[in-house]
Parts: C-alpha cells; sequence; structure tokens
C-alpha cells in the first residue's frame, strides 16, 4: 500500500549530508531514534493494511487452491501453455507434489 511509505522512520541526533554520511552513523553507531506516525490516520492505515493483508493470505489463497483449480506458480499451469512441461519435476495435480 502506498501510503504505509513514511510510517516509521529513522532519525539520528546530528546533520547528514549524504549516503556516506547515513553508512558510517550505521557503522560507528550514531546516537539515533526510530520515530512513527501517530493518530487517527495512521490507526486508520494500519486496520486497511492488516485487512488487505488478511484478504492476500486468506480469501485470495483459497481461490488459488479450491476455486480456480491450481496455484499459478506451478509449471505446469495452463497459463504457460506447455513451455515448462519438460523441466517440470511436478505431476500436474495440487495433490500430488511428488516428483516425477
Amino acid at each position: 500500500l502506498r501510503g504505509t511509505v513514511g510510517e516509521a522512520w529513522t532519525e539520528f541526533e546530528a546533520a547528514l549530508d549524504g549516503v556516506d554520511d547515513i553508512v558510517d552513523a550505521f557503522r560507528t553507531g550514531l546516537s539515533r531514534t526510530v520515530v512513527h506516525r501517530g493518530g487517527a490516520a495512521h490507526q486508520l492505515r494500519g486496520f486497511v493494511e492488516f485487512a488487505h493483508l488478511a484478504y492476500e493470505n486468506t480469501w485470495e489463497k483459497l481461490d488459488r487452491l479450491f476455486l480456480s483449480g491450481d496455484e499459478p506458480t506451478l509449471p505446469t499451469n495452463v497459463a504457460y501453455e506447455g513451455r515448462f512441461t519438460d523441466v517440470s519435476v511436478y505431476s500436474g495435480t495440487l495433490s500430488d507434489y511428488r516428483p516425477k
């Protein structure tokens, strides 16, 4: 989610002018603080992100495994039109992942 970029960051107690200064600050252990946004907008973004992750990891996964009939990452998926059949180590069904 684009809106979550910038929700947390590291602030150093000294001014850093470039990439080399930032790398040196981490290497030398320069004093720093982790800061994150607060407030209602932050809470809403967090809720939306967790809801999105829950959707991806439940409904979308169930759809790929049980409703669509095939995991799109399998080399035997119909989307690949047989291009990887000769190098596939799978038998082609979801229930049988044993090598040929």
